[in-house]
């Protein structure tokens, strides 16, 4: 009896499960298959699941410029998008792990205090901080360049940073460090040779939230940003629709083509991805 009933909870749980992917992936799957159709087969009615005629003119289309979107250069595009999301999530490393390890490290009423200071800051929408950015970006004679969208991604992808590796640097037991500051190795040494290999997980999960985040981005670069071969990927395929003509095959083709990047850095951090995600919950 007990057999069975383990036996049915497990078939429903399955079933679930497979709804849920179903439900997940299709946006995934009907875009791609939007994206290999013609323009008669888009508007077909009915619907049908699967294109009967593929064609991958909408790739060449995309690439070629052939679109009712004037000046659409979508390798241009995707090189910046890739250099302002590399960009960021090398700058806010940078910045997140000494401030992190720091404030998990030598707690004080002070650390506490910044600590809840710099969540704090990024509970707000980033479009309360869109007008003091381009000012102070304007000042500083960086409008309408990549380094605009770098300064600005980094504002807020810093602060949670610094609380997701503070609560994971506090998950490392502090005895292996004090067992290397013995043998003489610097605080410096202990961070970099003891502390940040054991964190790996952790900052592989926190590069993933930051270029994510600079990656997906649609505000600032529309608002920081005017040169065409300076957009993103973002703003760009939104440009696609020009007046009442919407080029659906090139906008699916151009989505798929976006969507590789963050799918392969995703890859290839996945082994500690989810470790660095639930670590910091475990022990602060």
């Amino acid at each position: 009896m007990l057999v069975k009933k383990v036996k049915k909870k497990g078939f429903w749980l399955l079933l679930a499960l497979i709804v849920g992917i179903i439900v997940v992936d299709f946006p995934v799957y009907w875009m791609f298959v939007t994206s290999i159709r013609d323009e008669r087969e888009i508007f077909s009615n009915p619907t049908i699941l699967l294109p009967v005629r593929p064609t991958f003119a909408n790739y060449k289309a995309v690439f070629g410029r052939m679109l009712f979107a004037k000046n659409f250069d979508l390798p241009i595009y995707l090189q910046n998008s890739l250099a302002v999301s590399f960009l960021t999530t090398l700058i806010t490393l940078l910045i997140a792990i000494p401030a992190g390890y720091g404030l998990a490290r030598y707690p004080s009423r002070v650390s506490d205090l910044i600590s809840t200071t710099v969540l704090f800051v990024y509970m707000f929408p980033g479009m309360v901080f869109a007008i003091p950015l381009l000012m102070f970006i304007q000042k500083l004679g960086l409008y309408d360049s990549l380094w605009s969208l770098i300064i600005a991604f980094t504002t807020f992808a810093v602060p949670f940073s610094v609380w997701m590796l503070r609560g994971y640097f506090g998950t490392i037991p502090k005895e292996i460090e004090e067992c290397a500051l013995i043998d003489g190795c610097s605080p410096l040494g202990v961070l970099m040779r003891v502390s940040l290999p054991l964190a790996i997980p952790g900052v592989v999960a926190t590069a993933a939230y930051t270029f994510l985040l600079a990656w997906n981005d649609v505000l600032y670069p529309l608002i920081f940003v005017r040169a065409e071969t300076r957009k993103t990927l973002t703003v760009g395929i939104s440009g696609m629709v020009y007046g009442d003509l919407t080029p659906w095959g090139g906008i699916m083709a151009s989505s798929v083509i976006a969507s590789v990047p963050p799918v392969l850095f995703f890859a290839l951090l996945q082994k500690n991805l989810v470790k660095g995600l639930v670590a910091g919950a475990v022990k602060e």
